[in-house]
């Protein structure tokens, strides 16, 4: 449960910085990126959106909410096909790079999430002693 509960916090930290360069500087992160920089105000206004689902996967972190990691990985396999039909279709390919940041952030909490098994004797065999 622990690297479950640390995949979402890197997650929320990622959504933090993501929805911050968003709002505060679109045409440096778009400029990192390597892609036009924005010309309207949609890009600001996403920024403040995904901040709030930042401090919402914080405060799931902080209280321990297994059921809200579960969910994480359900939005971020929604989000992922998103940005790739986007960037098939409408968008620069960089879209790609956040997709693939959602599938594989998705993948480590539902790894995390799944039961581990612990080893009995049987299952191991005799030892020797």
């Amino acid at each position: 449960m622990r690297n479950a509960r640390f995949s979402v916090l890197v997650l929320g930290n990622y959504l933090l910085v993501v929805g911050v360069s968003l709002f505060l500087i679109p045409t440096q992160f778009a400029d990192l990126l390597g892609i036009d920089p924005p010309r309207e105000v949609w890009v600001r206004v996403i920024g403040p959106i995904v901040v709030a689902l930042g401090v919402l996967y914080f405060g799931a972190v902080f209280n321990n909410a297994r059921w809200m990691f579960r969910y994480s990985v359900f939005a971020r396999l929604i989000t992922a096909p998103g940005f790739a039909y986007l960037a098939v279709f409408d968008g620069p390919w960089q879209l790609w790079i956040f997709a693939g940041i959602d599938v594989l952030g998705a993948a480590w909490t539902f790894t995390a999430l799944r039961p581990r098994s612990v080893p009995t004797a049987a299952a191991t065999g005799p030892t020797e002693t």
